[in-house]
């Protein structure tokens, strides 16, 4: 970790800190903006979503999430998005 914060040149450890959280906080908040991007495709496409599909989609990480995102396009259903 040592090794990272001398090749980005921070000033101080706090704004090394301060960088890593920012970075952690624009993914996680990528992820849910995918998250919630899905479920409104599929209750766009295939009415109200069964609570066991919102809780599989709000486990799932970014690449999961992305390879719904795009099956819900030619999916005949719901589970046949998440099918493998």
């Amino acid at each position: 970790m040592g090794e990272r914060f001398a090749q980005r040149k921070y000033d101080t450890w706090d704004d090394y800190v301060e960088d890593q959280g920012r970075k952690k906080g624009l993914e996680q908040g990528r992820v849910q903006a995918l998250r919630d991007m899905l479920k409104r495709q599929l209750q766009h496409r295939f009415g109200a979503i069964p609570q066991a599909l919102t809780a599989h989609v709000d486990q799932a990480g970014s690449a999961e999430l992305e390879c719904w995102i795009d099956r819900v396009i030619d999916a005949a259903s719901a589970d046949a998005v998440f099918s493998d």
